[in-house]
């Protein structure tokens, strides 16, 4: 078949489809489907981007049916194929760079925990500063040093009762200033 007589033939279905002929909508779909298909999935290497990218030109179409003047379909095709799978891929990478952007956020960026952890931490370095030596030394070697009762008990020579008894005074004080 000649180009003259294609462009005849689309400029036939271009007719019928402006009338609301769905065979004739149907017919133009067959016959440029596999054509725009290859052509579009060169651009977008993607099947569903692929089908996306066509769906929107053939919905496209039959939406604007009444009001097209196309002298030569095959290229108006083509270059709307070409236009839509373009858009795509600026769609795509903007994703992308959004994507990438969360997740550098993500690594980068403290947490609220994280946050939180840390105000906690020198909050509580500043009650025990405030806190008597004895008192300091007591907490620091149970909690950082993770020594047991007794063994502080034996460091500073003293009951290991009593060493409870400072440790209980400390964490009141401690919860009373944190809170405070």
């Amino acid at each position: 078949m000649s180009v003259s007589e294609n462009r005849r033939e689309d400029q036939e279905l271009l007719q019928l489809i402006a009338v609301n002929n769905h065979e004739a909508f149907q017919a133009l779909f067959d016959r440029y489907w596999q054509l725009l298909y290859n052509y579009v999935y060169k651009f977008l290497d993607s099947e569903a981007e692929t089908e996306d990218v066509l769906q929107e030109l053939f919905c496209s179409i039959w939406i604007r049916r009444s009001s097209l003047e196309i002298t030569n379909l095959r290229a108006y095709l083509l270059q709307a194929a070409r236009l839509k799978s373009l858009y795509c891929l600026r769609k795509r990478k903007y994703q992308n760079n959004y994507l990438k952007q969360q997740v550098s956020d993500q690594i980068t960026l403290p947490t609220d925990r994280q946050y939180l952890e840390k105000e906690a931490k020198i909050r509580l370095d500043q009650v025990l500063s405030s806190l008597p030596n004895k008192l300091r030394e007591i907490y620091l070697m149970r909690f950082y040093e993770q020594r047991s009762v007794n063994e502080i008990a034996e460091i500073k020579k003293v009951c290991s009762k009593t060493i409870q008894n400072q440790l209980s005074i400390l964490i009141q004080r401690i919860k009373q200033k944190l809170l405070s």
